[in-house]
């Protein structure tokens, strides 16, 4: 759904920090030291982005500047998008248009419990994003809690939104991106 597959293995240079988009940042109307988290995939019931918002909407109450991005489409999209204005959803991005995005972000919430790999989760590692998932499938393969990346017990939503909030440590997310 985010690009074709010889666009995501075949070159994986294409997740990169060096990515990151000033501009892109400023259209999401993040000022300049202002956090951004997003999400990535297809805006669907089954992907949990419900959850995502959730913890973006908690997580604005100690830093009401947070800029929150939804990447994808999907069944759901005009709804969530309708309920919540504050969050911009950007649509389908594909190649370079979807690297920018996760280089442009400071971390990602990956909430999904659905998935069979999460390739997501890696394209945000590999873009230097501190990430949050559920400890199963990519994350329980490629991460290290508190090393690369955090992650929660399966189906606990009160400690994915609690660690969700720790993101919000700049210190943090820079640690963690750097090792991911």
């Amino acid at each position: 759904m985010f690009g074709r597959k010889s666009e995501r293995f075949e070159h994986p240079e294409l997740f990169d920090p060096a990515r990151r988009n000033d501009e892109l940042r400023r259209e999401w109307g993040a000022a300049e030291n202002a956090p951004v988290g997003i999400v990535v995939g297809r805006v669907s019931s089954e992907k949990n982005i419900g959850l995502a918002i959730r913890a973006f909407q908690r997580m604005r109450r100690l830093a009401p500047d947070l800029v929150c991005v939804v990447v994808g489409d999907g069944p759901v999209r005009a709804k969530l998008q309708r309920e919540h204005p504050d969050v911009r959803f950007t649509g389908y991005r594909t190649g370079e248009a979807l690297a920018a995005c996760y280089a442009s972000a400071d971390f990602m919430l990956f909430p999904s419990e659905t998935e069979t790999f999460g390739n997501v989760l890696l394209e945000g590692m590999a873009s230097g994003l501190a990430t949050l998932s559920y400890d199963y499938a990519a994350a329980a393969w490629h991460c290290e809690n508190g090393v690369n990346a955090l992650k929660v017990e399966k189906s606990n939503e009160e400690a994915f939104l609690s660690a969700a909030e720790t993101l919000l440590d700049p210190a943090l997310r820079n640690r963690l991106g750097q090792a991911a």
